[in-house]
């Protein structure tokens, strides 16, 4: 998933930043957010300095969570934002369409 706006994209339920889910990657915050159902648009929120990660937890954090937050917005550092709609997008092929040869190039032929 290419992420661009993120009003399309769950946050914590697909793979957008990295290789895992963040539901996976971070369980125990996932676990404590009450976000679970929240698109990337609405915890990275628009303020007067560009776009902020404001999450909200079920309680406060223990110091050790605090440390899983801060791997997380290191995760989300680098994030470019745009009006436009999320998409996917094909990583077997250069151009990020999907095409049965970019699959069948993937498998070796016996």
């Amino acid at each position: 998933m290419k992420v661009v706006f993120g009003m399309d994209t769950s946050f914590w339920n697909v793979i957008w930043r990295g290789n895992r889910c963040f539901r996976l990657k971070y369980p125990r915050l996932f676990m404590i957010s009450d976000q679970k159902e929240a698109k990337v648009g609405e915890v990275g929120v628009m303020t007067e300095w560009g776009r902020d990660w404001r999450f909200i937890w079920r309680r406060n954090l223990f110091v050790w969570e605090e440390e899983l937050l801060s791997s997380l917005t290191e995760d989300l550092e680098g994030m470019i934002w745009s009006s436009n709609e999320d998409l996917w997008r094909w990583n077997l092929d250069d151009n990020g369409v999907f095409t049965v040869k970019s699959v069948m190039r993937g498998f070796k032929v016996w």
